[in-house]
């Protein structure tokens, strides 16, 4: 498998100084010490900065499906609830518990509930992928996977590769310009290797909003796509 350069704004180490950072926040207005509250919050916007690369922030996806195709309930969202009974309650937290106890319970409380929202929202994105490649390959059959396909397929592993890793998959769109990042080729590079992959009914490409730009073409890996990949042995879906 090729060594592809992704990265997620909330991987582990974004969340856990995130997480850090707002529990130490939350005790410090508690603590009413404002000084160490803005040199807190300046640090870590400092870090974060710097922790997480600027590419990162934009995953250059879009979807044409409507939401609820991928995301699933919208109960999935509640787990972003679990920080706010400790914020809400951080008062009488205090009141009720001796200092040390306190600062303790607010910290871990906000930061461990923030951690856990942040990692079940990334890891729902693989889920998300998982399900629409499991549902490809019950949409289609193996005949699908002729050898013509298979020969395309392995001659352009790392493009299948690299759209199955950022989830672009059946109606999940992913930019041309952000497949050269993770990659390493070149955007024509890309568009020349999609152009084939198109030809050959793996992929999709749409150029709808892109004009002449090509590093704006979106690209994403068909149902039939899926099925070569996973006949041809090259990913493990």
């Amino acid at each position: 498998m090729a060594m592809l350069n992704t990265s997620h704004p909330f991987g582990l180490i974004p969340s856990l100084i995130l997480s850090a950072g707002l529990g130490a926040i939350c005790v410090l207005i508690q603590l009413r010490m404002w000084w160490w509250l803005l040199a807190v919050v300046v640090i870590l916007a400092v870090v974060i900065y710097l922790a997480v690369p600027r590419k990162d922030w934009n995953a250059g996806l879009e979807s044409s499906r409507l939401p609820l195709d991928i995301q699933g309930s919208w109960k999935d969202n509640l787990i972003f609830l679990l920080p706010f009974p400790f914020i809400a309650f951080s008062g009488i937290i205090y009141q009720a518990l001796p200092a040390a106890l306190a600062i303790a319970v607010t910290f871990f409380g906000v930061a461990g509930a923030l951690f856990i929202a942040l990692r079940s929202a990334h890891s729902r994105s693989h889920k998300e992928t998982t399900a629409l490649v499991s549902q490809a390959l019950a949409d289609t059959s193996p005949t699908e996977a002729t050898a013509e396909r298979l020969d395309v397929a392995a001659e352009h592993r790392t493009i299948l590769e690299a759209l199955l890793a950022v989830g672009a998959v059946d109606g999940i769109r992913v930019r041309v310009w952000k497949l050269a990042d993770i990659t390493g080729l070149s955007a024509e590079q890309v568009k020349e290797e999609t152009t084939e992959l198109y030809r050959a009914g793996l992929v999709g490409v749409s150029t709808f909003d892109s004009g002449d730009d090509i590093t704006r073409h979106l690209v994403d890996l068909s149902k039939i796509g899926v099925r070569v990949t996973e006949e041809a042995g090259l990913i493990k879906v």
